[in-house]
C-alpha cells in the first residue's frame, strides 16, 4: 500500500478533531516514525558490518531505536486500557 494512500485511509480511520483523537493520532504518527528509524538504524548496522567500530555504534544507536520503539508501544497500550476502563 502507498504510503499516501495508508496515511489517507489513518486520518478518515480517526475521525473527529478532539483533543483526545489527536493525541492518539499523534502518537500513532510518532510510532510509526519511531518504526521507521528503528528500520533506518538496522540498515546502517548492515551497511556498516566492514568497519568493527562504526558497526558497534550503528548497534548501540539501533537497540536505543528499538528501546524507545518498545516504551512507545506500552505508553500506548496503557492509554487504551485506561480509555477502556472509563479512567
Amino acid at each position: 500500500m502507498p504510503a499516501k494512500e495508508g496515511l489517507g485511509m489513518e486520518k478518515k480511520r480517526w475521525g473527529d478533531k478532539s483533543p483526545e483523537n489527536s493525541m492518539n493520532f499523534g502518537a500513532h504518527l510518532a510510532v510509526q516514525q519511531l518504526a521507521k528509524a528503528c528500520d533506518r538504524a538496522a540498515q546502517e548496522v548492515i551497511a556498516k558490518q566492514e568497519d568493527e567500530i562504526a558497526c558497534c555504534l550503528a548497534t548501540e544507536n539501533f537497540i536505543q531505536q528499538v528501546e524507545l520503539l518498545c516504551l512507545m508501544f506500552s505508553a500506548a497500550a496503557k492509554h487504551t486500557l485506561r480509555r477502556k476502563d472509563g479512567n
